[in-house]
């Protein structure tokens, strides 16, 4: 899952000053002196989204006997994923971190279903043949 509450990201030349001089703004770097969109009103609504998708992974695993794996297939994507996970009783994450680009991809193509906020996540799996379904904020 992306954290798309954290775009766009904005050239700050004073945030890329500080944060080479203090350390300060480490969390929101992108790159170079570009910085994700960050606050309190973006953590609230990101922790609104994760808890949405976690909710409905959990009404989900009522209904049907699944094995759930989260795959964040960019870096970005691997600390929403790991609160999703502990959401949901600490499922395995899977990511671009631990996994060639190769590996995730056949991965995604064993997959039974599959639910994404990332194109390239569905269109990957699609040779597989993995249904799916895309959601966003």
């Amino acid at each position: 899952p992306i954290n798309p509450f954290e775009w766009p990201v904005k050239a700050s030349v004073a945030k890329f000053a500080a944060r080479n001089l203090t350390g300060a703004y480490k969390d929101s770097h992108y790159r170079s002196v570009y910085f994700h969109n960050s606050g309190p009103a973006v953590d609230r609504a990101l922790k609104h989204y994760l808890d949405s998708i976690a909710n409905a992974l959990t009404a989900f695993r009522r209904q049907r006997t699944v094995f759930i794996v989260l795959a964040a297939t960019e870096r970005l994507d691997a600390r929403p994923a790991g609160r999703i996970s502990e959401k949901l009783g600490g499922v395995p994450v899977l990511s671009s971190e631990d996994y060639s680009m190769y590996e995730l991809v056949s991965i995604l193509r064993a997959c039974h279903m599959m639910v994404s906020s990332r194109y390239h996540g569905i269109v990957t799996s699609m040779p597989g043949l993995v249904p799916s379904a895309g959601i966003t904020m």
